[in-house]
């Protein structure tokens, strides 16, 4: 009880009540000084997972920052070498072919430029050399750009596609999820024509074939200090991903869709790899979609409307169930767990929380596990599903940010949809928590 003397007010032991008595000034800073000085997450009823997740992404920031503000120009003090004499240059280029000798003497004018001639220093100065970063940041970026450039994946091509694919059904429409892949084909060959073409500008640029715009000298700079260039953000899909892991997951994202588009739809969706994976209400709303549509179709649209066709009831009265299996890698999905009705996702994190594979319940973070996967997950449409109350509703996110602005469809650029998941505790207690479901982490 809080009237017992020490009592705890917090399961580290650190708050306490002050024993009864304690009550001169002496005692009362002697318990005063005992408390740290920045408050732990368990006063604000947070885990301590969450002090690591913002130390982690503070340092990052300030890592940005100190790139970002970096010179751009640097002065340095540089030891000279040895100027070497024309006897010298004359007896390296004896017996040496008229092009090796060439050779020999525009390596010794370039080594000359370099020094700063002696009697031109004062006492104690080595020969001061302005470095120019340029020409270091031109080399390094170049072969930023030509390693992209050899890595970056082939565009995906239609006439590749499974036999029958994108063929229309008895009822003369595609299958709603060939439109999704058709879409999101197209979307991923868009950014990747953006990448190659501005990956080929930036290297010609660097080699003085090409002026640098102001939108080149954006990429430049961004492919040097490690960051995603705005050009490339503005044709791509959300991601707090620095650039080699953007690039990694980008050629990931690619290899999915190439082999949906080249052996048929998979036995479990990585929903991560969609540029587009909520629902769209703008097109929730017909069953009677043309076979292609400029519009934006969510795959969690397409798995409505797959549903909602089959067996012919609306699409507004359908609703997702939620059922966890026991393997996290589709890989080791055997025959039996795959699924006819609706679709298996993988590929989540949780944040904020554990999901125990035991109990097959959400459960409080462990230690030190900052986001645990989550096993994958069958999102089954019922009609007139009704949750149960007792799940956490988790929102489902594309990034750890958590924000988003309002697109054309009225849906938000972040949030995909709310997941339910089983739980012992009250859902009030990972609502204080923040746990919320990502498809992607920033690392």
């Amino acid at each position: 009880a809080i009237d017992v003397d020490d009592c705890p007010l917090s399961d580290s032991g650190i708050y306490y009540v002050c024993a009864d008595g304690t009550s001169s000034l002496a005692d009362m800073r002697t318990y005063v000084e005992t408390l740290p000085m920045s408050e732990e997450p368990e006063v604000f009823g947070m885990h301590d997972n969450s002090s690591l997740v913002y130390r982690e992404r503070e340092g990052a920031r300030v890592i940005r920052d100190v790139l970002n503000i970096q010179p751009t120009a640097i002065e340095a003090y540089v030891e000279p070498e040895p100027l070497t004499t024309e006897a010298e240059t004359e007896t390296e280029a004896e017996g040496e072919g008229e092009g090796e000798a060439a050779a020999v003497a525009e390596k010794q004018a370039a080594k000359a430029k370099r020094q700063v001639p002696e009697e031109e220093r004062e006492d104690g100065d080595y020969g001061i050399l302005t470095v120019s970063t340029a020409d270091t940041e031109d080399t390094i970026v170049d072969r930023i750009a030509a390693d992209l450039l050899q890595r970056l994946p082939e565009q995906l091509d239609m006439d590749t596609a499974l036999e029958g694919l994108f063929e229309p059904l008895e009822s003369g429409l595609i299958h709603s999820l060939a439109v999704v892949l058709k879409q999101e084909v197209q979307r991923f060959n868009n950014l990747l024509s953006v990448l190659k073409s501005s990956l080929a500008d930036l290297r010609s640029g660097i080699k003085g074939l090409v002026v640098m715009s102001a939108q080149l000298e954006s990429v430049f700079r961004a492919c040097f200090i490690g960051q995603v260039p705005d050009m490339w953000t503005a044709a791509a899909y959300p991601s707090l991903k620095p650039l080699s892991s953007w690039f990694a997951d980008l050629i990931l994202r690619v290899e999915f869709m190439r082999s949906w588009l080249q052996k048929g739809r998979p036995e479990s969706y990585w929903l991560s790899g969609f540029f587009f994976p909520q629902a769209s209400l703008s097109l929730s709303l017909s069953l009677s979609l043309p076979l292609y549509t400029p519009n934006s179709q969510g795959f969690i649209t397409g798995v409505l409307q797959t549903y909602a066709r089959s067996h012919s009831v609306p699409i507004d009265v359908l609703a997702f169930r939620f059922m966890f299996t026991h393997k996290t890698e589709p890989e080791d999905l055997t025959p039996d767990e795959c699924v006819s009705e609706g679709v298996l996702i993988h590929g989540l994190y949780l944040d904020g929380a554990y999901f125990d594979p035991d109990r097959m319940q959400l459960v409080q973070a462990r230690q030190r596990m900052l986001f645990p996967r989550l096993p994958i997950v069958h999102f089954l449409p019922v009609p007139n599903w009704e949750r149960d109350d007792s799940d956490y509703e988790a929102p489902l996110y594309k990034t750890s940010f958590r924000a988003g602005v309002l697109s054309t469809t009225g849906r938000s650029t972040n949030h995909i949809m709310p997941v339910d998941i089983p739980t012992a505790q009250d859902p009030s207690f990972f609502t204080k928590q923040g746990t919320a479901l990502l498809c992607q982490l920033d690392t």
